[in-house]
């Protein structure tokens, strides 16, 4: 039995500032611990990264993507079947297709 081994990424650097190596795409179905997330989310210093607060029932709403609705209180706790609900709460509500339909008319 022979053990493949993986090199050791090289870290990269931009402007003097250190780059993580990309981290491999995600497949169908994969699914992300909070430490392979916060890895992925602070290996990309392109994207503008801001803080959300959840409103007063402990929800997020995400304006840019209308309708993603993450339950903060859920999520840290472990609580899939509730982040779950809230998340097809929102993609049921009216944001989505309001979102849709203006898209459609900027076109």
């Amino acid at each position: 039995m022979s053990v493949a081994t993986l090199e050791k990424p090289k870290n990269r650097r931009r402007n003097g500032a250190l780059l993580l190596p990309d981290p491999p795409p995600l497949l169908n179905g994969d699914h992300l611990t909070v430490p392979e997330f916060e890895r992925r989310y602070w290996a990309m210093p392109e994207i503008k990264k801001a803080e959300l607060k959840p409103r007063t029932d402990g929800v997020i709403r995400i304006r840019i993507f209308p309708g993603l609705w993450l339950d903060v209180r859920a999520l840290l706790a472990g609580d899939e079947d509730k982040v779950s609900r809230v998340l097809e709460k929102g993609l049921r509500s009216a944001e989505p297709a309001a979102f849709v339909k203006r898209r459609a008319g900027a076109k």
